[in-house]
């Protein structure tokens, strides 16, 4: 159960790190909020890859706790 909790907070990381590379800000010139956009899209899979990831190991670990009630 610890590795799939250590696996989750890394895959929750580099979640983190791919949206915040991607995040539009408010005070962003229009350069760096269509730069940002186009670097959105070229993350897509990325993205989806690991939210794929996230959700297995969200799994297991559900499968785990299911074990530790029975």
């Amino acid at each position: 159960m610890e590795s799939n909790l250590l696996a989750c907070g890394v895959l929750v990381s580099d979640f983190q790190a791919v949206l915040t590379k991607v995040k539009i800000g408010a005070a962003d010139s229009k350069w760096v909020k269509l730069r940002k956009a186009l670097t959105s899209v070229m993350k897509e899979k990325e993205v989806k890859d690991l939210f794929a990831n996230l959700e297995r190991e969200k799994m297991n670990l559900l499968l785990c706790v299911g074990e530790i009630d029975t």
